[in-house]
């Protein structure tokens, strides 16, 4: 068991210390919070995708071979409505082009006219002038369905104008389509113009992170103060318990930014976790604080001799318990370091930090922080003043809810059948879990670039979930018409996969272009000759249409973009897998392809990070249990915390699948961290009725002496873990708000393992080993 002795040599010499040296002890935190404080201040925001993700994956160099190859493949597209194909809808196409023009960082800018030729006013006036050679043009460019289909949408009712971009970093891409936005509002007021595309939607994951990081962190100190309030009633021991949780919240983010790591997403948990798990441990300091306050004041002011006293009888009561728990937290967070993603390890990292850093904040600098507010410790026992330590409404609370929960006794049989059952039929939900997110989901339904996401849905057949298929003929020329006709045969072999939605590759491209622009059908067979012609055509009107197909000059890779009808990982992952068979063993091995693009990479990021959070849940688990073990040496009580403590996880897992949500990036981390936080009423539980088992209590007896003495303060801790990942609710991320609910949920089913799972299981485990005991003290 956890031996109280071990303590104390040193637990006076921590008391007198923090006693003796406040005006050194809060000048060292005043400089440590100003630098650090700076330091955060001082960071940025990290653009760069392969930080963020890990980009030493074989995924990550193919996919920047295929940008080699055919160029950037982050494509701005505006879109627009039209009223049928015709002189107006090009004049609008111009307007587009020439309101964006001026922007740097643009390579080329493509739509339905410059596919017709069209690239000025001037030609399009030529054009408008010779009414047949315009309607012919017309003609042949409807039949180019690819080109069609591509940049104008269902029934000629919108079009598209598709920015390619330079070789630029994540940051210029950001900046460029806020420019692009800002001219498009500026310059054409009265042209909606919908936005979509990789660097529109990582350009919306960024503000909204940022917006997300602010929110929390003006939000959640404000939260924790105004529960405090409530809790206590005490202004001064308010402000004494916020500043105690919050700079650590500072420390993390200073240090964060000190060791080089840029501000993420998942850094921006970091505020609301640190500051919630520092309110739960000062709650329970305080709670055995006011015990030992209560029966060593005599009603006049506590003299520093008599707080160095309360101090030191505290510590030896509260160091112990708040120790492990703060263990057991920071190993819950801290396995997340075996995450594939570095963002994620970073947090995990970070958060294991400022954990030990609020552990340290709230035991030591805490009781400092009392003596700077005499009027914490000004008050007699039981007054009626609003200066109390804790005042009566306060203390009514704790004392309401202590008889209650010593009164709300049930047999400890029936307790443990009864929840045993929910747990399983709650797990049984876990067989329904799906893993993956859908990035088209994670921003707001009223979001810009969610409109243009709606728009494009609604409007054009093209699949706007694409991966990309780039192809090598092991002999045949692409550009030859043995090797078009093998691009044309795959074409059609990959549109009949059930998973695909659409597919664009070069072959029936320079078909239909030969087709309309050179004579003959698509059908002819085509020579040599022809499809020369055709590619030399194609890259006069769209050289980059065109070059996002084929390599040219090279001609010795083609790339096939594929529209797919799923978004989660483990299918994208299957389709991807399924169409590179596809394309071998349906060209005889003349054809072998690879599979890549930016969908793909984030699927096989985003599985193998949720396949490693197995790992770090099983890792978490054993940590915690090996502190268990170690803490109480004692198997009967190792088997009692452990298995109240997996059982909130199984459920809440069980829970998310009865209502068909997925995990992702982000909720697959609840296991992990919910693990390290729910143990910790455990661990006050036990260690407090170790105390009274030694002097011999009952189960009944030991059960109301626990809930009297800190049963409120376990329901409080989990009340107010519950409401500070509540505020993660708030987040326009969906991954985020669903980590704020089913986190929130997790940690609200603990208390009730905590409080009727754990003494039943006390109460049941104990009937020998306590006939062995002594008899009761009287």
């Amino acid at each position: 068991m956890i031996n109280r002795n071990h303590t104390s040599v040193w637990i006076p010499f921590i008391a007198r210390f923090i006693t003796n040296n406040q005006t050194s002890l809060f000048l060292f935190v005043a400089c440590l919070t100003s630098i650090m404080g700076w330091l955060a201040w001082q960071n940025t925001f990290d653009y760069d995708l392969r930080s963020l993700l890990g980009g030493e994956t074989s995924a990550f160099l193919e996919n920047e071979r295929c940008i080699e190859l055919f160029g950037p493949d982050d494509d701005i597209y505006i879109a627009s409505e039209i009223e049928g194909l015709g002189s107006a809808a090009f004049s609008k196409a111009l307007t587009i082009r020439e309101a964006i023009a001026d922007i740097a960082g643009i390579s080329h800018v493509f739509d339905a006219a410059s596919i017709m030729g069209i690239t000025s006013r001037q030609k399009l006036d030529w054009l408008n002038e010779r009414p047949k050679v315009f309607k012919r043009q017309l003609s042949e460019f409807r039949l180019n369905k690819s080109a069609h289909g591509f940049l104008v949408g269902k029934h000629e009712k919108s079009q598209v104008t598709v920015v390619r971009t330079e070789a630029l970093s994540n940051l210029e891409k950001h900046e460029l389509v806020r420019a692009i936005r800002k001219n498009l509002k500026e310059r054409i007021p009265d042209i909606p113009c919908f936005m979509s595309g990789f660097p529109v939607f990582s350009e919306r994951h960024l503000y909204h992170s940022i917006r997300g990081n602010r929110q929390f962190l003006l939000i959640s100190p404000i939260f924790a103060f105004f529960i405090s309030w409530l809790m206590f009633r005490s202004i001064s021991l308010s402000i004494a318990i916020l500043i105690s949780i919050f700079l650590p919240v500072i420390w993390t983010h200073g240090l964060y930014a000190a060791l080089g790591f840029r501000i993420s997403l998942y850094s921006s948990l970091l505020s609301p976790i640190i500051l919630f798990v520092g309110l739960s441990l000062a709650v329970q300091f305080i709670a055995r604080y006011k015990i030992v306050f209560y029966s060593i004041s005599s009603g006049e002011i506590i003299t520093r001799k008599t707080q160095s006293t309360i101090l030191e009888q505290t510590l030896a009561d509260a160091l112990v318990p708040g120790f492990f728990c703060s263990l057991t937290t920071i190993l819950g967070f801290l396995s997340q370091v075996f995450s594939t993603i570095p963002g994620v390890r970073a947090f995990g990292i970070f958060s294991s930090c400022g954990c030990a850093c609020s552990f340290i904040s709230v035991f030591f600098l805490l009781p400092g922080l009392f003596q700077l507010f005499p009027s914490i410790h000004s008050a007699k026992k039981r007054t009626n003043s609003s200066s109390d330590f804790i005042n009566d409404s306060g203390f009514d609370f704790g004392h309401f809810a202590g008889r209650f929960l010593a009164r709300l006794s049930f047999p400890p049989g029936a307790v443990i059948i009864f929840i045993l059952s929910i747990s399983l039929l709650l797990s049984l939900g876990m067989t329904r879990l799906t893993y993956g997110s859908d990035p088209m989901e994670e921003l707001p339904e009223n979001d810009l670039a969610m409109e243009g996401f709606r728009f494009f849905r609604k409007n054009f057949d093209i699949g706007e979930r694409q991966i990309s298929l780039i192809a090598k003929s092991s002999g045949t020329p692409f550009e030859s018409a043995e090797g078009m006709a093998l691009l044309k045969r795959m074409e059609k072999t990959l549109a009949s996969d059930p998973a695909v939605l659409s597919v664009i590759g070069p072959g029936h491209i320079l078909a239909e272009v030969y087709s309309g622009f050179l004579g003959g059908s698509s059908e002819t067979r085509m020579t040599n000759g022809d499809v020369n012609r055709a590619i030399r055509f194609a890259e006069s009107r769209a050289e980059s249409w065109i070059g996002s197909f084929l390599n040219i000059p090279f001609h010795d890779r083609a790339r096939f973009i594929v529209g797919i009808r799923y978004a989660d990982s483990p299918r994208v992952i299957e389709t991807a897998t399924r169409l590179e068979k596809l394309v071998e063993s349906n060209s005889s091995g003349d054809m072998i392809a690879t599979a890549t693009g930016r969908m793909l990479l984030s699927s096989i990021i985003e599985k193998e990070a949720m396949d490693m959070e197995i790992g770090s849940f099983m890792s978490s688990l054993f940590g915690i249990l090996c502190v268990i073990a170690i803490g109480f040496r004692n198997f009967r009580l190792f088997f009692v915390a452990a298995i109240p403590n997996v059982l909130p996880i199984l459920c809440i897992l069980g829970f998310m699948g009865w209502l068909n949500k997925s995990l992702d990036l982000v909720t697959a981390m609840i296991p992990c961290i919910c693990m390290g936080i729910i143990v910790d009423d455990t661990i006050h539980l036990i260690y407090e009725t170790q105390k009274f088992e030694e002097k011999g209590y009952g189960w009944r007896r030991n059960r109301v002496a626990v809930m009297l003495r800190i049963g409120w303060a376990s329901l409080s801790t989990s009340l107010i873990l519950v409401a500070g990942l509540g505020i993660l609710c708030l987040s326009d991320f969906k991954p985020i708000r669903d980590l704020g609910i089913y986190s929130a949920l997790t940690i609200g089913f603990a208390p009730i393992f905590d409080l009727f799972f754990t003494p039943a299981l006390l109460a049941i485990t104990a009937s020998k080993a306590m006939s062995e005991k002594k008899p009761p003290e009287k």
